[in-house]
């Protein structure tokens, strides 16, 4: 009797740890589900990737993302972008306390070319601006635009056409009595407004180029007598030295004489 009353106590005790610790873990589920909340991404952009907190956790359409309440910082980034010049990127601050739907919505962003440019474009009678011109619009934009430049036809634009990699590129005609837009000539000439005296500037050109091989060459000539007296004393190779020097003198003193007449010919005459 002892026997079984021993074994029947051990198999109360565990039977007793057994439905405590299943009590336990239900409260235990209970009790996440409770602290966690369950957040839907959509956006007028699908395949953004969303990013909560720094973390990717999925691409819009994102369902029932489960988090916990409280403040968040949620990103998403848009990698199929409109066009390759703006910012396609959102940050939202989040302080969540139930279950929310989020709608992020990515700016519509255009851009509208025409030949010529600085063409008038309106929708709704209401002027966007000129062409090239890029344009940021909260709502994607439908109907028809209008573009109007003077001397050509109206054109009416489909934006059910409107390609967001390309834009819009569209090209105006001229109307029927449009004025012929006048040509400005510009004068590329490089003539003087009066005749230069040619005789004069290539004579003295010559003669400037002259002095100035026979100064230097002179200049040559000196230096060599002087090492010549350095060398061997005698007095016949220095005379020949100062002899050579005042001819360099003299044509340096010419070829600067020419090319400041070379001057006054070709720009004071």
């Amino acid at each position: 009797m002892k026997s079984f009353g021993t074994v029947s106590m051990i198999m109360l005790l565990i039977g007793t740890f057994a439905h405590e610790a299943g009590a336990w873990s239900d409260s235990t589920a209970l009790s996440d589900t409770a602290d966690a909340v369950f957040i839907t991404v959509v956006s007028n952009a699908d395949g953004a990737e969303v990013l909560l907190d720094g973390a990717s956790v999925g691409m819009t359409p994102l369902k029932d993302h489960r988090t916990t309440p409280g403040n968040h910082l949620l990103k998403l980034i848009n990698k199929n972008r409109l066009g390759s010049w703006q910012n396609e990127n959102l940050e939202i601050e989040l302080d969540l306390k139930s279950d929310t739907l989020i709608s992020a919505i990515f700016p519509y962003y255009y851009e509208f070319r025409s030949s010529p440019s600085n063409a008038n474009v309106f929708r709704n009678d209401t002027l966007l601006g000129n062409t090239p011109l890029r344009f940021r619009s909260d709502y994607q934009m439908g109907g028809t635009l209008l573009f109007r430049r003077k001397d050509y036809r109206d054109l009416l634009f489909d934006m059910s056409s409107y390609d967001p990699l390309t834009g819009a590129n569209v090209i105006l005609k001229k109307s029927d009595n449009s004025v012929a837009e006048k040509t400005v000539m510009k004068n590329k000439g490089t003539q003087f407004k009066t005749s230069r005296n040619l005789a004069a500037i290539l004579g003295l050109a010559t003669v400037s180029l002259a002095a100035g091989y026979f100064a230097f060459d002179f200049k040559d000539k000196a230096n060599d007598q002087y090492d010549k007296y350095l060398f061997t004393g005698n007095k016949e190779s220095l005379d020949e030295s100062r002899k050579y020097d005042k001819y360099f003198a003299a044509g340096l003193v010419l070829m600067q004489a020419a090319l400041g007449g070379l001057v006054y010919f070709v720009f004071f005459d």
